[in-house]
């Protein structure tokens, strides 16, 4: 927002511009030959070391208004190895050197191309660089020739083939400014603009700002400004005491630096009088403005299109502007319509044809038209991204479609905005022994929970139920009352079967059964291996579904080198990794294998057994 005090602000900030053009000339010229003397005493100071101390140090005379602001760069081994006293690093195929206090430089192969004559040179940048020779500057091209002659006072680098150039000025006129006068040169050092005025700015898409000083009717030196184009024309004169800048084609403009406001198009023509209290800049083809205490909004033709009515009215975002009165939030479309009145205690700008809107200290969201789409029920809410949004009430998030219908149920304890058809959430559920945890998770765009197993592997629940998604593309229909992805590379499913029944299956990656739905548990065991139960029975299954080991153990204990231990009743005994019995169950008391051999007793006798099953009985 502009208002009088942020206007005076840059008037102020402009007049300091002028101040710094203005120096006295004596005071300039003695700064210079300050400089130059610094660095004849630099010289020779550094010439009772070593070139590489030299090299270390910081070349003042860089640092120059129209040169980088970047100290210099020394480059150390070249400054060794080469006649010259300094050598800096390459910038854009040539570096630049030093000697006896002068400037040239050389190119990418250390080959001298431009012999040290100069007083100070700037780096190469677009093929020219700037060069000073008894306090005048001007512009060189890469084989040292001068495109734009050595003879202002200072020269800037050209942006859109025009250079900014200074000269002293010898005139006698109103102009506070006795030292320097402005204007602009093209690449071939011809003048497109007279050096004449005391204040200016670079082009921006054809025009600028220029200023002269005069005397104005109090009897004051005051900068008037006015505009031209890249071809010198005046666009404006110069009669006015600020001008912004252009925004989607119109510059507020002030006689009275601050006092009344108005603006100009690119074509110079005042499209209002100077009337408002404050202007801002042109936004979505809409300025606010303000006159007489109230908010109202104009086109680029200057007709009032929002009344003066408002306490305070923003910028238009799209079609629509925020207005505010008795410490509540409305809305106003560009033809000045209200679509909604003051009514909300907060309201954002509408982001993708919604805006989220507050009152009784909950949220909600209303469309272009003004109407809520959900019940301003929430506590927290985002704006819609590709087409969902992300809300949230009494600590659980869940997500909405545009048309204001829960999408997902707010069950996730965090949830962030749509990105690329996913959404990331927090989600905590229990597995099929009970046991809650909290995982992190993806949200799609049709509210499915997809739970990562591997880049293109999810398992996918909604609405309770589950099911297996591979390249997104589901490959199970969503009937499953869970599924648990193994680490064997298959899938532990859980549903009713027709007898009434949660039994757990087998399937894979593409979602096809790999085993009946018969059993009441499993446990993954490593080995590509799944235990599983029956009335109260174990087995063991690989995993592509097949038994290795009949479900008839009343016990199965974790593999030890490949072997495992088993119970039936009372008694033990030994399977390997493919299911197979290496010893009869008929231990009393068995031991894990350890180096090959495991401790059993039998019939009241200890003993031992290896890895084949073969007993060995102590006397």
């Amino acid at each position: 927002m502009k208002h009088v005090t942020s206007y005076w602000k840059k008037m102020r900030s402009n007049h300091s511009l002028v101040k710094i053009q203005a120096i006295p000339n004596q005071i300039a010229i003695s700064a210079k030959v300050a400089l130059q003397g610094l660095l004849i005493l630099s010289f020779f100071l550094t010439a009772c070391k070593k070139k590489t101390e030299q090299a270390n140090q910081n070349d003042s005379t860089q640092i120059r208004k129209s040169g980088s602001a970047k100290p210099p760069q020394v480059n150390v081994e070249m400054t060794k190895k080469l006649k010259y006293d300094v050598v800096y690093k390459h910038q854009n195929g040539f570096a630049r050197v030093m000697l006896g206090g002068k400037y040239g430089f050389i190119n990418k192969n250390n080959k001298e191309v431009i012999a040290p004559k100069y007083d100070w040179a700037s780096d190469f940048e677009q093929g020219v660089a700037i060069v000073n020779l008894k306090n005048r500057e001007g512009l060189i091209n890469t084989q040292g020739k001068a495109i734009v002659p050595i003879e202002y006072r200072s020269v800037e680098k050209p942006i859109g083939g025009l250079v900014k150039v200074s000269m002293e000025t010898t005139e006698a006129s109103d102009s506070l400014s006795k030292r320097y006068l402005w204007g602009f040169v093209n690449t071939k050092g011809q003048i497109i603009v007279p050096i004449k005025y005391d204040y200016v700015e670079p082009f921006q898409k054809g025009l600028t700002k220029v200023a002269r000083i005069r005397t104005n009717d109090q009897g004051f030196k005051q900068k008037f400004y006015g505009v031209i184009d890249n071809e010198g024309q005046a666009i404006t004169p110069l009669k006015y005491g600020f001008i912004g800048d252009f925004k989607e084609g119109y510059a507020t403009v002030s006689l009275d630096s601050g006092r009344y406001w108005g603006y100009v198009n690119r074509e110079g023509k005042e499209i209002t009088q100077l009337i408002y209290d404050e202007a801002r800049d042109f936004k979505n083809s809409r300025a606010v403005v303000k006159k007489e205490a109230y908010w109202g909004a104009i086109d680029g033709t200057g007709k009032v299109k929002i009344p003066f009515r408002y306490p305070f009215l923003e910028d238009f975002e799209g079609q629509f502007a925020r207005f505010f009165e008795y410490n509540l939030y409305g809305f106003v479309n560009q033809q000045g319509k209200q679509i909604t009145p003051a009514i909300y205690e907060e309201a954002t700008r509408f982001e993708n044809d919604f805006a989220r809107v507050k009152k009784n200290g909950k949220w909600g969201f209303i469309n272009k038209n003004g109407q809520a789409i959900t019940s301003i029920k929430y506590d927290t809410l985002f704006p819609f991204q590709e087409k969902l949004a992300v809300v949230q009430k009494n600590g659980w998030y869940g997500f909405v479609g545009e048309d204001g219908n829960q999408v997902t149920p707010l069950v996730y304890s965090s949830a962030e905005s749509f990105m690329k058809g996913r959404a990331k959430v927090t989600y905590t559920d229990p597995n099929t022994r009970g046991r809650q945890t909290e995982q992190k998770g993806w949200v799609d765009v049709k509210g499915r929970l997809l739970i990562t197993v591997s880049k293109d592997v999810f398992v996918v629940k909604q609405g309770g139920k589950y099911g297996i998604m591979y390249k997104d593309t589901l490959r199970t229909k969503l009937t499953y009352d869970f599924i648990d992805a193994l680490d064997n590379g298959a899938f532990a499913a859980q549903k009713i079967t027709e007898n009434g029944n949660r039994k757990v299956g087998l399937l894979n990656i593409l979602g096809k059964t790999l085993s009946e739905f018969k059993y009441d548990e499993y446990q993954s065991i490593g080995y590509g291996l799944l235990l599983v139960s029956a009335d109260n029975k174990w087995g063991i299954m690989n995993n592509q579904g097949a038994m290795l080991a009949e479900v008839k153990y009343d016990q199965v204990m974790p593999f030890v080198e490949n072997r495992a231990r088993v119970k039936i009743g009372n008694l033990w005994g030994y399977i390997n990794t493919k299911g197979k019995e290496v010893t009869p169950v008929y231990y009393y008391h068995v031991e894990d294998f350890l180096n090959g051999k495991a401790a059993v007793s039998r019939n009241k006798k200890a003993g031992w057994v290896d890895l084949q099953g073969k007993e060995t009985w102590q006397d």
